[in-house]
């Protein structure tokens, strides 16, 4: 996911992934209140009860880090967000419809796809539920194929009226991969439709071409959709809060050691006076 990020960076303020700008401001404007607000407090402690030396220096420490931690990791959850949540409704968008043309082309072109085992498949031939399976975990790789082609260009600007990011075809495939391998989720209500063909009589079981063109339906395309930004999601709000916990734990180590005022200490010292009776409360 690390090596997906870094190669959005270059996309992060295109149309593509335009919501990482908003992401990466709002980042640096909530982790810079955040660290203003934390070392306005320390300065504003330490004018009004001067401590020593090392818990000075401790102090100079947090701000340090409060500036630099909160605003850089706030704004870098903000591109994440941005980033997946952008890739995410493109892929929905523009890649379901160029993945789809580009698969039709293929199919009904060359009478197949020359993707590992639907090499050897006619389209035509009907599945059982074992071969449904094989055929269905090759889906990354003819998905692959169709954002390889010459014409996915043509499609993309097609869908979009706009060129397709060069990056961007190496990014998917990436994703859709990933997807696959980890969080195959996305693909289980369309490969569940197709298995309880694959279990009925023989004369209903799907094709592969039925097969490849339902892994590439719309509804497929959404849940994906969804699932990219999910993970993103995910990962936003655990690097956000990986900030805000270091930052507490700053704080309150600062809170331990910060000394209270000589008047303060003395104050919590003296015992308050016995209240003095009121006159005439024996008479």
């Amino acid at each position: 996911m690390l090596g997906v990020y870094a190669s959005l960076v270059t996309m992060a303020f295109s149309s593509v992934a335009w919501p990482s700008g908003v992401g990466i401001a709002l980042g640096l404007v909530t982790g810079g209140g955040l660290a203003f607000l934390l070392i306005d407090r320390v300065l504003r402690a330490h004018g009004a009860t001067p401590q020593p030396e090392l818990v000075r220096r401790l102090a100079s420490v947090c701000c340090l880090l409060w500036g630099l931690v909160l605003p850089l990791s706030l704004a870098s959850a903000g591109l994440v967000w941005g980033v997946g949540f952008g890739v995410g409704t493109v892929v929905e968008g523009p890649v379901s419809t160029t993945v789809r043309e580009t698969t039709h082309a293929l199919v009904t072109g060359a009478n197949g796809l020359g993707v590992g085992v639907l090499k050897h498949m006619p389209l035509a031939k009907r599945l059982s539920e074992r071969e449904l399976l094989t055929v269905v975990q090759a889906a990354p790789d003819w998905i692959a194929e169709a954002l390889d082609q010459d014409k996915v260009a043509a499609y993309w600007q097609k869908a979009t009226g706009a060129p397709m990011p060069a990056q961007l075809a190496t990014v998917l495939r990436h994703q859709f991969r990933a997807l696959t391998n980890r969080h195959g989720e996305w693909l289980h209500p369309a490969v569940e439709r197709l298995r309880s063909r694959a279990q009925g009589s023989a004369g209903n079981w799907p094709t592969v071409q039925e097969a490849i063109e339902a892994t590439v339906s719309p509804a497929v395309f959404h849940d994906a959709g969804a699932s990219i930004r999910g993970t993103t999601r995910r990962d936003a709000g655990k690097l956000a809060l990986a900030a805000l916990a270091v930052s507490a734990l700053l704080a309150l180590a600062l809170r331990l050691t910060w000394r209270p005022s000589a008047q303060a200490a003395s104050a919590a010292r003296v015992p308050e006076p016995a209240p003095v009776p009121a006159e005439g409360a024996h008479g």
